[in-house]
């Protein structure tokens, strides 16, 4: 009976919620194993999510012509300090329609726009979906003019700069509320450090793609020039004593090296082992080539990470 009362003094599109919410068990496999929760946890559901305070709303509770078909909330029956006898158990003042509520927020909004035209919409979300006026929150900074206490400097959001405009919360906890925004990136009081972050992200950024670029540069030179070599020198090396050579300088090579080497010659295995049982196959002329194909690949390689260390 207790829950009922209390479901019953909800709007019609809020009772289902709320009724949802009288029993626990969300994943039980039937009704009947879901058990009734007291009523004070569900009157603590609906104070922290149905129940809107009026306390501090950014339009006139008295004022009966923002929403002609809902009247003034002073007046409105689902207002529980309206009738404290059927709400007894609110102790603020507020709103049980959540749907005129919200509507009588955009009201509000629309009718400052009209009265203000240069009013910036902005919102507490720091993205918000394109094709919108809205500005997202780090597009922004809403400035609170406060004396500095003890003798501290006070913050950039603190202080008053040549660039503060009006603007309204078109959204969110703070919806309909006035406040003074700073909306330029180039203001040096507010947006100061994001400047710098700015800067050091596009510097970041270049000194990279400048990396990445030498890199590209040193690997295709490093080509160009075993390419070149191999061309040049033909040795044949074909004894048993020179594939344990090769088998030796196999295992000192780098991984990422030993896998560049396999896949250059056909190997779908990329493992020391593997291509050493491969190199030991009698029968193969380019197999006389790989000690010195690999030599040169890795003093190549080691040539370019000496050049760096020394630039650095």
């Amino acid at each position: 009976m207790e829950h009922a009362l209390l479901i019953a003094k909800l709007a019609p599109d809020m009772q289902e919620k709320a009724l949802a919410h009288c029993f626990d068990g969300y994943f039980a496999g039937n009704d009947s194993e879901r058990s009734l929760v007291p009523a004070s946890r569900l009157q603590a559901w609906i104070e922290q999510n149905v129940y809107l305070s009026l306390k501090s709303v950014p339009f006139s509770k008295e004022d009966d012509t923002l929403l002609p078909e809902a009247g003034s909330c002073a007046n409105c029956p689902k207002r529980t300090g309206f009738n404290t006898l059927l709400f007894s158990e609110v102790k603020d003042d507020s709103c049980s329609d959540a749907g005129c509520f919200n509507r009588k927020l955009d009201a509000h909004i629309t009718r400052r726009i009209e009265k203000m035209p240069n009013l910036v919409l902005i919102s507490d979300r720091y993205t918000i979906a394109g094709g919108t006026p809205i500005l997202p929150r780090r597009n922004y900074v809403e400035v609170v003019t406060r004396k500095a206490k003890n003798g501290k400097e006070t913050r950039p959001e603190q202080r008053l700069c040549d660039h503060l405009k009006p603007a309204i919360y078109a959204d969110g906890m703070e919806k309909g509320r006035l406040v003074k925004v700073c909306v330029d990136p180039t203001c040096q009081v507010h947006f100061r450090e994001q400047q710098q972050q700015d800067k050091q992200r596009l510097q970041f950024k270049a000194e990279k793609t400048a990396a990445n670029r030498k890199m590209k540069q040193i690997i295709s030179f490093r080509h160009r020039l075993m390419a070149d070599v191999l061309k040049r020198v033909k040795p044949q090396f074909g004894t048993e004593e020179m594939r344990m050579v090769a088998s030796f300088a196999l295992r000192s090579l780098p991984h990422e090296l030993i896998c560049r080497l396999a896949k250059r010659h056909g190997l779908q295995n990329p493992k020391a082992p593997t291509i050493i049982r491969w190199l030991r196959r009698p029968g193969h002329s380019t197999r006389g080539r790989m000690p010195l194909d690999w030599q040169c690949s890795f003093s190549s390689n080691a040539l370019g990470l000496r050049r760096e260390d020394n630039r650095q």
